[in-house]
């Protein structure tokens, strides 16, 4: 885990699958191992590894759904509608409706639990 996040009290999101370079996939899923880490898979055109679907599977694996989030990346990008997204995601990263439940969830969760 990179030494700035070292203290930090969790949990803590990495935005853009954690924006691994081609050969980051195993650093990338190895912040698993830290229970604070939580991973927004977001903005595809933003990694720059060559199999962004099997890296996804790699990711889904080591965090589990319960550590996962998705993303659209608005504000910064206003072109598509959280629904689209929504149904995009699944296909294009090959994730099943359980596991996008459960990265909404996820979301919920890490960001807003202290509106409940």
């Amino acid at each position: 885990m990179p030494r700035h996040f070292r203290g930090v009290v969790g949990p803590i999101a990495l935005d853009h699958f954690g924006r691994p370079g081609p050969d980051d996939a195993a650093l990338v899923t190895g912040w698993a191992a830290d229970p604070r880490i939580h991973m927004k898979l977001l903005a595809r055109n933003r990694v720059r590894h060559p199999d962004i679907r099997g890296l996804a599977g790699r990711i889904v694996e080591a965090y589990g759904a319960e550590r996962l989030m998705w993303g659209s990346d608005w504000p910064w990008t206003q072109h598509e509608a959280v629904a689209k997204a929504a149904a995009l995601l699944p296909e294009a990263l090959g994730l099943d409706g359980a596991t996008i439940a459960e990265m909404e969830a996820t979301a919920k969760r890490v960001f807003f639990s202290a509106l409940e």
